[in-house]
């Protein structure tokens, strides 16, 4: 007899506790329209686009193969507070989560705002914390002035709205990477002179390669920008839920979510830290600058050629 009260008290803890838990994170469902509720009905998931190892320094990979950092933190909070199951579609490149979210794969994708050729079909929400942008230099200098900057050849990363603010700038030498570590390889190999992003993200950028002689610069007549929380149009009852639980996250809160951003590349503390090498596997390092390896060039997702002719995929 005494276990089965046992039994039912740990019940009822339990379902209390769960009510308890919903209350806390869950908004008042009476604000909710009838297209909000029938979304919510009919989605037991909330799915964001991720890049495949993660963002750093606003997502990362930790040791257990889980995201972590500001960005799913957020994403997280978003998710409970509407009673969803957060899930992660990986994608090996930001203009490709934005092709994914463009195709329905995924519901938001959590990053830098989306250059104008993808705004037509996305709503943006901005964190309303604006980040400054710098430039990534290999010229060893500090200052730039824009009548220098219009005489270099410029990177940026494909679908992030820096790439439209060269163009506002009317810069007439402007390639776009794939990715962050394209465009720093561009830097290295001397095959562009300057690569604009988010400050954090060029810290992080060159802080990886401590030894490219990479300095910023950060000058006025470049505007800042924002991360935000991307959604695709034709969903407007998923805009209304995510507007509204995101509102719900103080802006303090977020504020110290993005702090580390601005902090070292290893201050998360699931962050995969960095490796540390014996005199000897140094030495074989500062001998061999490249690596080579062979190609499987038709290894779906794994190793494969894109459109452009380039190497892509996990491996």
């Amino acid at each position: 007899m005494l276990r089965q009260c046992d039994r039912l008290f740990l019940f009822l803890l339990l379902l209390l506790w769960g009510v308890a838990a919903h209350a806390i994170t869950s908004l008042n469902e009476d604000e909710f329209d009838l297209s909000e509720r029938a979304w919510l009905s009919s989605h037991q998931e909330l799915v964001i686009g991720m890049p495949m190892m993660g963002d750093p320094p606003y997502s990362y990979k930790d040791a257990d193969q889980r995201f972590t950092g500001p960005v799913p933190d957020i994403a997280q909070q978003i998710a409970r507070t509407l009673g969803l199951t957060l899930r992660y579609k990986v994608y090996p490149s930001y203009v490709d989560a934005l092709t994914g979210l463009d195709h329905g794969e995924i519901d938001m994708l959590v990053n830098d705002q989306p250059s104008e050729q993808w705004r037509s079909n996305i709503v943006s929400l901005p964190f309303l914390l604006s980040m400054p942008r710098g430039v990534l230099l290999n010229n060893g200098k500090t200052k730039l002035s824009r009548q220098d900057a219009h005489g270099l050849h410029w990177i940026c990363v494909t679908g992030v709205n820096a790439c439209s603010e060269l163009k506002k700038l009317g810069f007439p030498r402007v390639t776009e990477a794939e990715s962050r570590s394209e465009a720093a390889f561009m830097l290295k190999k001397r095959m562009a002179d300057a690569y604009l992003a988010d400050m954090p993200s060029l810290v992080m950028v060159k802080d990886q390669h401590s030894k490219a002689g990479f300095t910023i610069a950060t000058p006025e007549w470049v505007s800042g920008t924002s991360l935000s929380i991307n959604m695709h149009k034709s969903d407007p009852a998923l805009v209304s839920l995510v507007s509204k639980a995101f509102n719900e996250i103080p802006v303090e809160d977020r504020r110290h979510m993005l702090a580390a951003t601005t902090t070292s590349q290893h201050a998360n503390s699931g962050a995969v830290k960095s490796v540390q090498f014996t005199p000897e596997e140094q030495e074989w390092l500062n001998q061999h600058p490249e690596l080579t390896y062979g190609v499987s060039p038709d290894w779906t997702s794994m190793s494969e050629f894109n459109y452009r002719g380039r190497l892509v995929g996990y491996v």
